[in-house]
């Protein structure tokens, strides 16, 4: 997760702010055919946008929570050609066309998590996100339009696994967070089945977090 918070320090409160997390997002796909879908699949462009709290419970630990919109995801590319007329030396008379799919999942998130400090600037993090569904879709892009379709059958809740690992840097009246994390699906996203069995999709992110705190 790449991103940065904006946070209000209190003594002895929490501290609350902004989150805004532009993130790498992909998905784990498994089922028979899985590999020639994922030779086409590319990681897509996310964000979370929301408010974060940080309170500290000990001397060397600190519990966060917080609201949040994420965006998760991927996208698929390849060519297909297009055309109305069809020879019978020749086949299809059409010009190759890229075709870009973007799955888009938008939730919104209750992430829980406890840093844990192992001196007085490095921190290793972990916790969970649950994750309600808002919306699913789908956005064809071809070089000349644009179309978006729903996507059925997904559930509706979702969990993810955090972890992460930072380190806290201080700068006069403001301290940052340099933080490297990954968000993984716990829950297989699909009600449906394939007819070659159960399909399983589970959507992670990762990336690199900043967050930024006026002490």
């Amino acid at each position: 997760m790449l991103g940065f918070g904006v946070l209000c320090a209190q003594e002895n409160k929490a501290k609350w702010g902004l989150l805004v997390s532009p993130e790498i997002k992909h998905r784990l796909l498994n089922f028979v055919p899985s590999k020639d879908f994922r030779a086409n699949e590319n990681p897509g462009l996310g964000v979370s946008l929301g408010l974060v709290s940080v309170k500290n419970i000990l001397p060397k630990t600190e519990f966060e929570y917080g609201v949040l919109f994420v965006n998760k995801g991927y996208k698929t590319q390849f060519e297909r050609i297009f055309g109305d007329q069809i020879d019978p030396i020749d086949g299809i008379i059409g010009k190759p066309q890229k075709v870009t799919l973007k799955y888009n999942y938008n939730y919104i998130t209750l992430p829980i998590k406890l840093n844990c400090y192992v001196d007085d600037d490095y921190f290793i993090s972990f916790g969970l996100q649950p994750e309600v569904l808002l919306s699913a879709n789908r956005k064809t892009v071809f070089p000349d339009s644009k179309s978006r379709t729903k996507i059925g059958n997904i559930k509706p809740v979702n969990t993810s696994f955090l972890v992460s690992a930072g380190k806290v840097f201080h700068l006069n009246k403001i301290s940052f967070r340099i933080e490297p994390t990954l968000q993984f699906g716990l829950v297989n996203i699909h009600k449906r089945t394939v007819l070659v069995g159960k399909e399983s999709e589970y959507l992670f992110n990762v990336g690199l977090g900043t967050k930024w705190f006026l002490n």
